[in-house]
């Protein structure tokens, strides 16, 4: 299912939430002795495919030999032992850059999926989007984004406080993710009379549990 944004958009902002805060339970595939090859990365015996692994993944790869260390884009799946990967381009339709050359490579991959789904769902109710409605624009994407990196900050908080380094990097997006809430415009044709109404949010809050 698509979301209105994946792991590479978080990627774009926040590195580190793949490096050390993503949560333990959604890591879908690790492992070592894999091949890195520019833009793709083989582990004979993995399979990708049934992991769920997928284009808009984030892979952390790790090689000291080849003195490769750092989180990458997942372009696609092209065999069920490999996976394509680059360096995040500013675009998804760019040609993958290749991330180097090694053998004995550790990796992982984490996805912030279940976040981006909840996310998803609760922007397309605050919209009025029915099933057939997609409602996807840049403006939802980043209004996913921002809310994804601030829910994962507020998971990682241990006080709900400004002396809490954490708490107020959630503060942050959640007041990115409101601004981009009131410019998003979700195109909906609420009465059916085939022509697009736009509804425009006011306002927005995200808390923790």
């Amino acid at each position: 299912m698509k979301y209105y944004s994946n792991d590479a958009d978080v990627l774009r902002y926040e590195p580190k939430l793949f490096m050390e805060l993503f949560p333990a339970s959604q890591v879908i595939a690790r492992g070592s002795g894999a091949v890195l090859g520019g833009t793709s990365l083989t582990k004979t015996g993995e399979d990708f495919t049934a992991s769920g692994v997928g284009a808009g993944n984030v892979v952390y790869i790790n090689s000291a030999a080849a003195g490769i260390e750092g989180v990458f884009e997942v372009t696609g799946v092209e065999a069920n032992d490999r996976i394509g990967v680059s360096v995040l381009r500013a675009d998804e339709s760019d040609a993958a850059v290749a991330v180097g050359n090694a053998s004995d490579v550790q990796y992982r991959i984490a996805t912030l999926g279940p976040q981006a789904r909840e996310v998803y769902i609760a922007l397309r109710q605050y919209f009025g989007l029915r099933d057939e409605q997609l409602g996807d624009s840049w403006e939802l994407r980043q209004c996913s984004t921002y809310a994804v990196i601030a829910s994962i900050y507020a998971s990682a908080a241990t006080e709900l406080t400004s002396n809490d380094a954490y708490w107020r990097k959630s503060l942050y997006y959640q007041k990115l993710f409101a601004r981009a809430r009131e410019r998003a415009a979700a195109v909906v044709d609420n009465n059916a009379d085939g022509s697009a109404d736009t509804h425009v949010p006011t306002a927005a809050k995200i808390r923790r549990d």
